[in-house]
């Protein structure tokens, strides 16, 4: 049985370094795992999906540190598990701001 531990969503906007200051905080079995948004209604979503994730007993991957039912399964891309084309739009948006963010 894993313990998961979700903390409140953490504000570093102070820091001026800081390209994604809302920071979401967690532990899995022991182990300090963080994800950082750049907005604070992203980093509350993120933090509820945790929530429900854990609320539903599920079990966390050791490695990415998410919810296993969040994972996709090898040989499907992300596009093809999301059968609207509005979510394939959105996941298109997500991923050119992310791109934006690397720089």
């Amino acid at each position: 049985m894993q313990t998961v531990k979700i903390y409140g969503v953490q504000d570093r906007r102070s820091t001026a370094q800081a390209k994604l200051p809302w920071v979401v905080r967690y532990t899995i079995d022991g182990r300090h795992r963080s994800k950082s948004f750049r907005t604070r209604i992203e980093a509350d979503r993120y933090r509820g999906r945790l929530l429900q994730a854990v609320q539903d007993g599920g079990r966390f991957d050791e490695t990415s540190g998410e919810p296993e039912a969040w994972q996709t399964p090898p040989g499907r891309s992300a596009c093809s598990r999301l059968g609207t084309p509005l979510a394939r739009r959105a996941v298109a948006r997500m991923a050119t701001a992310d791109a934006d963010v690397r720089g």
